[in-house]
């Protein structure tokens, strides 16, 4: 009240009202491998809106990333509170980063291996080259580098795991690859060509699988009868050192041998015209390709050899008319003729 005047009044509302809060985050990383919507963890003023850079699959107005139709990346998610109530707007963000799910793919190029071939690297195709490697028992392998060692393992087939371990939000991996390891043979050519004829017989002490016997180098050619056969037998056309190759049929596993074939042409004895002279002297004659003898004789007298028993083309003297088979032996025991 002033100046003779009562008082007066007006009345009017004032509303104050709480600035909106928010914070945001999320479960990161996911997996492209993750089929399954990842809500965000929001706190603070719920109803806004939400929003990224490009290449996420995100929904605007729950959060939710799907990981499996978004690509590998790092992104912003924004949550937006829109100005309201006398109120700014506001925003909250987080990160979110994809993971590409991994592969896994390892192959054992030449299997099957010998055990005679040095060790095996593996071609590992997989996006993560840091696993790890196992197999069945037997086979040798480096559990970090995967390679193997047939040298030292037990001949047979194994399985081979490669493991990519769970990262980044994505699931462990794996694959599998079989490798074969296969014995090496013992190839033998027996005795070698110590006979007549030249031929000989083989003897390969094959653990596993079949082959074929071939010649590599000589100073004649061989001929095989069953070369299949690991007791193949062989003639060869000359004398001399030769070298056989015995290869199993899943053509990792060869092994040479080396063998002298020392064989003789059969002697041609002639004993001449035979003991038809006055003295009873005649002329041997030894028709020999290689090697030396000795004369035998057999018969109703005695006889002198001059030069000697040893000498292919000796002269005999008999003490005695009758009939005499003289024999013509080579040293090396194995040519006889009479």
């Amino acid at each position: 009240a002033d100046a003779g005047c009562s008082s007066v009044s007006a009345v009017t509302n004032v509303t104050v009202t709480a600035a909106p809060t928010a914070t945001l985050s999320y479960g990161t990383p996911f997996c492209t491998s993750n089929t399954v919507a990842q809500l965000p963890t929001v706190s603070g003023t719920t109803g806004g809106s939400y929003s990224s850079t490009s290449g996420l699959t995100l929904n605007a107005s729950t959060g939710a990333v799907t990981a499996s139709t978004s690509t590998a990346g790092s992104y912003t998610v924004t949550y937006t509170v829109a100005a309201s109530n006398g109120c700014s707007s506001i925003t909250a963000t987080a990160p979110v980063v994809i993971t590409s799910a991994p592969t896994a793919s390892i192959v054992y190029a030449g299997t099957p291996f010998c055990t005679n071939s040095g060790v095996q690297s593996v071609t590992n195709s997989s996006s993560v080259l840091t696993g790890t490697y196992s197999s069945t028992s037997g086979l040798s392998i480096n559990g970090t580098t995967g390679e193997i060692d047939p040298g030292t393992s037990t001949p047979g087939t194994y399985t081979v795991t490669y493991v990519i371990a769970a990262d980044a939000g994505c699931s462990s991996v794996s694959a599998v690859t079989n490798v074969t390891v296969t014995a090496q043979p013992i190839a033998n050519a027996g005795q070698g060509g110590n006979s007549c004829s030249g031929q000989f017989i083989f003897n390969a002490a094959v653990s596993t699988g079949a082959g074929v016997w071939s010649q590599s180098s000589g100073p004649g050619s061989t001929s095989f009868s069953n070369a299949n056969s690991p007791t193949a037998t062989a003639t060869a056309t000359q004398q001399g050192v030769y070298t056989y190759t015995w290869t199993e049929t899943n053509g990792t596993c060869v092994d040479v041998d080396q063998v002298t074939v020392n064989f003789y042409d059969s002697p041609v004895a002639n004993a001449g015209a035979g003991g038809d002279e006055c003295d009873l002297d005649f002329v041997l004659n030894a028709s020999l390709t290689t090697g030396s003898g000795n004369w035998t004789v057999a018969g109703p007298g005695t006889v002198t050899y001059l030069p000697s028993a040893s000498a292919p083309g000796a002269t005999v003297s008999v003490s005695q008319v009758g009939s005499y088979i003289f024999t013509w032996t080579e040293t090396n025991g194995v040519c006889v003729t009479s």
